[in-house]
């Protein structure tokens, strides 16, 4: 059993790893950050020693994240946050902090809930699925959001979570595809047809390249693939942009939701399903005497699992999930008061 990084009282969160998820890590020279917005965490994971390393930062509903290597954006519950990376942060006492890197929180958008989803950056953009207005949205120093694009079938942008939109592929800074619950242009109309009415849309021509889907989210393309998870399922699936023909690659004991890859692996957000009311009555519920919540790591060549990192106590949900390449050590400053308070990235010629 591995506990949450430096907390002496009983874990709020705990976790163990299958396979040897630290030598993974640090044999490709990595570290995972995950969102959950059931536990209102940033979760980072890194190898340390022989063992596997937390870091806990707490965030308002975190969900979608995007990662570069010198620059975060995340979408939390009433805002979008932008954060910068630095190399060297001291604390009060003027010493070093021993990480490799650290992610700062330096400005944020305020947009009300609205049930932001995946988010990406795009030269100096910012653009985020808004699922409660059903479009693509980006932060406005004048308006909650902007608008940029919805799906041909919702006739208007209005408050009404009309598709739910919810995941997007980026090719070459564009974004190339959209998962959608349902191809439906009323109040919560996907709800009706959870089964069966997922999509995916292609946005260059606006057109929906497959139906029938199952509760879609989090396409992706990776080595010129188009891939998807079809979470009521529990599956990691191959989709033909043309035909809209799908292959199973995997099937997990879990919703899945958040996806990332790196070569050859496939990096699968795993979940419980705590809401009935929007989650009840899937394939998955009566495949599995019980469903798990962590991350799976699979060879996309073979279908296998290499290992996985599951929950055991505190997380039932996530919702992104991404790698920090070249980073064994991160560090996030969040709002907690022993790192907004006594951590500091200076300019040079500032000493404490």
């Amino acid at each position: 059993m591995s506990e949450a990084e430096n907390d002496s009282r009983e874990p709020a969160v705990g976790f163990h790893h299958v396979g040897p998820i630290p030598e993974f890590l640090r044999t490709h020279d990595m570290s995972l950050i995950v969102t959950t917005y059931q536990a209102q965490r940033v979760l980072v994971f890194s190898p340390k020693e022989n063992r596997l390393s937390m870091l806990m930062r707490i965030f308002e509903r975190p969900t979608g994240l995007w990662v570069e290597p010198d620059r975060m954006a995340m979408v939390t519950k009433t805002q979008i946050w932008m954060f910068s990376t630095v190399r060297d942060v001291w604390d009060e006492k003027g010493e070093r902090q021993p990480h490799d890197l650290t992610y700062v929180p330096r400005r944020s958008f305020v947009t009300g809930d609205v049930a932001g989803h995946e988010i990406t950056l795009v030269g100096n953009d910012c653009v985020f699925i808004n699922t409660r207005f059903s479009c693509l949205a980006r932060p406005s120093d004048r308006y909650s959001f902007e608008p940029i694009w919805k799906p041909r079938f919702v006739t208007e942008i209005v408050a009404e979570d009309r598709c739910h939109l919810n995941g997007m592929a980026v090719q070459n800074g564009n974004i190339r595809f959209l998962s959608a619950l349902g191809e439906t242009n009323s109040a919560g109309g996907w709800r009706e047809k959870k089964r069966t009415g997922g999509v995916l849309i292609d946005t260059t021509s606006g057109e929906v390249m497959c139906r029938g889907l199952c509760m879609p989210h989090s396409p992706r393309i990776h080595a010129g693939r188009l891939w998807v998870l079809e979470s009521g399922f529990g599956e990691l699936q191959m989709v033909d942009p043309k035909s809209g023909v799908r292959e199973t690659v995997i099937r997990l004991p879990a919703y899945l939701r958040g996806l990332e890859f790196y070569d050859r692996f496939a990096f699968i957000g795993m979940s419980q399903m705590r809401e009935t009311n929007v989650f009840g009555g899937l394939p998955i519920e009566g495949m599995y005497p019980a469903l798990k919540c962590g991350i799976a790591i699979v060879d996309i060549t073979s279908g296998q699992l290499v290992g996985m990192i599951e929950f055991t106590k505190g997380i039932e949900e996530l919702f992104e999930v991404r790698i920090l390449p070249k980073v064994l050590v991160p560090h996030i400053i969040g709002f907690e008061a022993d790192t907004i308070q006594g951590l500091f990235s200076l300019p040079p010629d500032v000493k404490l």
